[in-house]
């Protein structure tokens, strides 16, 4: 899948939320036991100890080319 992704320059992200880091047992990333490296992963929950935290990482061309100040899942668009 990514091969055809990269071919039509789509993004793949790969949504660590609900996997948690380390949760899966086969590797930090749930996407680390399918072999390919996602141009960005999404994370929350567990960093926080509580409080709700989440993030974003990406390759920095990406992250880069983001002009909001911040990115928010209720907000649903990155924020002027």
């Amino acid at each position: 899948m990514k091969e055809v992704l990269d071919e039509y320059g789509i993004l793949l992200v790969s949504d660590e939320v609900q996997t948690g880091w380390g949760r899966t047992g086969a590797s930090f990333l749930g996407i680390g036991a399918h072999g390919v490296t996602p141009d960005a992963i999404t994370f929350a929950k567990g960093r926080g100890d509580g409080p709700a935290v989440g993030g974003v990482v990406a390759r920095s061309e990406l992250m880069d080319s983001l002009t909001a100040n911040s990115i928010s899942t209720a907000g649903g668009n990155p924020s002027p």
